[in-house]
């Protein structure tokens, strides 16, 4: 477990990459908020890198990599108003090709499914 209280740690520079979408197509990776969906993440095996704020308890079942931000780092990262415990770094699900890159259909997709469209991730 890894804490970072800097905000001008390179691994939090390249993580606020993220909110951008040449970025985020580049790593094939992007940022979620809230507990439900990071709980739906993990179990469609996306997470790459839980980010918790200190000293807060939490309930996850996950073994991989974890870092433990500050609540100024968590300012930094967030990208709704609201100031979120946890996120959570994600791999991209691999699509279908032929669909096009403005489309995606989520049949049966665990962080999809559960959600009405207005907390459909934009990637």
């Amino acid at each position: 477990m890894e804490v970072i209280r800097s905000q001008n740690n390179n691994k939090i520079k390249n993580w606020c990459k993220l909110h951008e979408k040449k970025y985020r197509e580049k790593e094939q990776m992007f940022l979620i908020e809230n507990e439900h969906l990071i709980q739906e993440a993990l179990q469609a095996n996306l997470v790459q890198n839980l980010i918790l704020l200190e000293n807060k308890n939490y309930d996850f079942n996950y073994n991989g990599e974890i870092t433990v931000v500050s609540e100024d780092v968590m300012k930094k990262l967030k990208m709704s108003q609201s100031m979120p415990l946890c996120m959570a770094l994600v791999k991209m699900p691999k699509v279908n090709p032929n669909l096009g890159n403005r489309i995606i259909i989520c049949k049966d997709c665990p962080i999809c499914r559960t959600y009405n469209i207005d907390k459909m991730i934009r990637l």
